[in-house]
């Protein structure tokens, strides 16, 4: 779940501004989570749980990697079709850029490739801009 993301994202945002540190701390950041799940759920529920992962943000690198599975997904789908896709560097910077939400992690990335790619080629596979 998300419990806890708006508070530790609020914690954050208050961490640049002060230029006390780098980032929340992982045990800061697990504390705060820990307190919305209490906060939120029944302690018969909560006796239940044997384990609570939290997941660290996505360096550049790392959406940079992301977004080639991405692509490589849409160029296989493409291939079938005969429609060879290269992309430059510049494609992949712009798109990482726009798609990636420190907060959200990928989700925003792969609607950024649909918006941005997939959309426009279909538009133009179905349109015969595109011949196989």
């Amino acid at each position: 779940s998300n419990l806890g993301a708006k508070e530790v994202e609020a914690r954050r945002k208050a961490i640049k501004q002060s230029s006390e540190t780098e980032d929340i701390s992982e045990k800061e950041s697990f504390s705060i989570y820990n307190a919305a799940i209490a906060e939120y759920f029944r302690p018969e529920f909560l006796n239940r749980i044997d384990e609570i992962i939290i997941f660290k943000r996505l360096t550049q690198s790392q959406v940079y990697e992301i977004f080639a599975i991405f692509m490589n997904s849409v160029k296989h789908r493409a291939a079938k079709l005969g429609i060879t896709i290269q992309e430059t560097e510049r494609l992949r910077q712009l798109v990482t850029e726009a798609g990636y939400t420190p907060a959200f992690g990928a989700r925003p990335l792969k609607r950024t490739i649909s918006r941005l790619i997939e959309s426009p080629l279909s538009e133009m596979i179905l349109s015969n801009e595109v011949v196989s």
